[in-house]
């Protein structure tokens, strides 16, 4: 039973197609959007016309990157081919946002396929160029598509991937060692070294392989190496994770956003929830078109149109948002501290929305690229490419950029979906009497239907007031909102 029909879908899709300067097509070009769309992505109203619009364009541009290969469907981060690919144009640094969002389509092979093909020895030699938690991923899509099979199959290359993560990164102490090139981040402030990035990934590896392959080992692994990240990369000075320099063990001198990574993938002492203060503090990372990469406090905090196209000193990146965001929802799945709020998590998740634009020639159109002046919204690598050479090739290298999450953070943050075993759950993150109504339809968890509705006084969907969670069409929990409801399958 669907709740909402296709008819927004198809008029956002039409819509977009005709904003849209088509220069790279892989399997659905936009003609064929609407369709694809209408049968394969979830659906979601609200009463905000911003995050409405762009929840349907994110959708709409994240299914140009699609693309068949003989190793079956994969997800590509940039359209037009860029030199530091891999076979296929296909690029790891992104590839977890990516299975995060296609695992929600309803043909879960799209997910599953991409998911095989970095574990694929014959199909690609590049899963460790950028930070990548391989195991992680799997069972975050498992945890959708009900595929224990999957990772069965998958056990001993995550096993063997996580070996080779260990033999080319591992220092003997047991921490790990990253450039920030290859986390995805070049030129930050705090540069290269022993990363709260890596090395919450891989503790976070440890951990899912143990649940993977159910080997002891690998749990107390986890526990061993959380320890080893928490002891060494909190500054308590600080109050933040922080990067520490490889030759003398020294802090870089600066707060940088991936300083959150840890609650990304682990469950963390409450000891550390001090360290959210800074996100919302306009000294520290909160600006009005999003968060920074790093503090605005530090001097070496810079917005430039000049050198390197991508710089991590400043900018707004869609990638570290969409690590950040997804951190704070977990923890605020777990507890409220009171250093951060789930108000903080809405406002965020609003200004991200609201940053998904491009005004140009007297025209303004969704937009999503590579990185963004925090006080302009201008998009910074397509300007300074432009300004160097208009016609620089490829053109328009970021445009519907695939880098970042923005529908699964509507899903499993804002509207706080679960799925845990043999259960689904719902604990939105709207906070009290910002919004009468949201309808969250066409999810498929594990071979089932769900919804999730709610309608303050029930006069938007005359079925009945409150929070409700529908599985194969029929109600089965419900409860007022800023509560957890859950239901068995």
């Amino acid at each position: 039973m669907a709740f909402l029909n296709s008819d927004m879908v198809v008029k956002y899709c039409r819509r977009f197609n005709g904003e849209d300067r088509e220069l790279y097509v892989y399997d659905i070009p936009d003609k064929d959007a609407a369709e694809f769309l209408a049968e394969e992505a979830p659906r979601f109203e609200c009463p905000d016309p911003v995050l409405t619009e762009i929840w349907h364009f994110r959708w709409w541009s994240f299914r140009k990157h699609i693309r068949t290969t003989p190793f079956g469907r994969v997800i590509l981060e940039f359209l037009p081919p860029v030199g530091w690919a891999g076979p296929f144009n296909t690029i790891n640094c992104p590839a977890a946002h990516q299975l995060r969002e296609a695992r929600w389509f309803r043909d879960k092979g799209i997910a599953e396929e991409y998911m095989r093909f970095w574990m694929n020895p014959e199909a690609h030699a590049l899963v460790r160029k950028y930070t990548f938690g391989a195991a992680s991923a799997a069972l975050d899509v498992a945890a959708v598509t009900g595929n224990t099979v999957m990772l069965k199959d998958l056990s001993a290359a995550l096993e063997q991937n996580y070996a080779a993560w260990k033999r080319d990164h591992q220092l003997p102490d047991g921490l790990f060692i990253q450039s920030d090139n290859y986390d995805g981040m070049e030129e930050s402030i705090g540069g290269s070294g022993i990363r709260a990035t890596i090395n919450s990934c891989m503790t976070g590896e440890a951990y899912a392989l143990g649940l993977i392959s159910g080997k002891l080992s690998y749990t107390e692994e986890g526990r061993q190496l959380q320890r080893k990240m928490e002891d060494t990369l909190w500054n308590p000075e600080a109050g933040f994770f922080m990067t520490r320099h490889t030759e003398d063990r020294s802090f870089v001198n600066v707060r940088e956003l991936h300083g959150y990574t840890p609650w990304y993938y682990l469950d963390m002492d409450p000891k550390y929830d001090r360290a959210w203060k800074f996100l919302t503090d306009p000294d520290g990372f909160s600006a009005p078109y999003g968060l920074t990469t790093a503090e605005q406090r530090h001097p070496e905090f810079q917005i430039s149109l000049e050198g390197h196209d991508c710089k991590w000193n400043g900018p707004v990146w869609p990638f570290a948002t969409s690590v950040t965001l997804t951190a704070l929802a977990r923890l605020l799945h777990q507890r409220t501290p009171e250093s951060v709020s789930r108000r903080a998590y809405f406002l965020s998740l609003m200004t991200y929305a609201r940053s998904h634009y491009l005004t140009e020639n007297g025209r303004t159109v969704p937009w999503i690229d590579e990185d963004q002046d925090p006080f302009t919204g201008s998009w910074l690598a397509r300007e300074i490419r432009q300004r160097r050479d208009s016609r620089a090739l490829p053109l328009e290298r970021g445009k519907d950029y695939s880098h970042s999450t923005f529908a699964d953070m509507v899903i499993t943050g804002l509207c706080g979906l679960d799925t845990a075993g043999g259960s689904v759950s719902a604990d939105p993150l709207l906070p009290q009497n910002c919004w009468d109504y949201f309808l969250l339809d066409g999810i498929r968890i594990n071979g089932h239907e769900v919804a999730l509705q709610y309608d303050r006084d029930g006069t938007r969907y005359s079925r009945g007031s409150g929070l409700t969670l529908y599985i194969d069409g029929e109600s089965a929990a419900c409860g007022p909102l800023g509560t957890r409801i859950s239901a068995e399958w």
